[in-house]
């Protein structure tokens, strides 16, 4: 009879070690509900470049996207400060509702990180987004 209890008592303590309520697990850090802006950005090697087309979305009607910039710069690893300025940024299409660009850069910079800082001048404030570009096109 002990053993049999005994077999109960760890069998349910080791089930409920591995069990996790769903509810409780804080997805904030993905989804971002309270912030000003969704930006989604794709980075697609083609044969001798690698073109990046990005999305800035206002989630909110007050926000006004004009007060936003996109800039771009490549880092050899994540330890630089500061990385080298990207050049071949096609003029962004400006709705009242998103904003939205493509980049484009040669074939060099492959393996290296880009990174989008997002800036907004009049509030001063930064959000970054970084990426390794991939070194070999991948099938999407």
């Amino acid at each position: 009879m002990r053993y049999r209890l005994l077999v109960l008592f760890v069998w349910l303590t080791v089930m409920n070690a591995k069990a996790q309520v769903l509810r409780t697990i804080n997805y904030n850090y993905i989804y971002r509900p309270a912030e000003e802006f969704t930006f989604s950005w794709k980075v697609l090697p083609r044969n001798n470049q690698v073109e990046i087309m990005y999305l800035l979305e206002r989630n909110s009607e007050t926000v006004q996207l004009a007060d936003y910039d996109v800039l771009w710069e490549a880092r050899k690893d994540l330890s630089e400060k500061e990385g080298k300025p990207v050049n071949g940024i096609q003029p962004a299409e400006t709705t009242a509702g998103s904003k939205s660009g493509k980049v484009v850069l040669d074939a060099s910079v492959a393996g290296q990180i880009i990174v989008a800082r997002v800036t907004n001048a009049t509030r001063k404030r930064v959000w970054l987004y970084f990426q390794t570009i991939p070194s070999i096109a991948q099938p999407y």
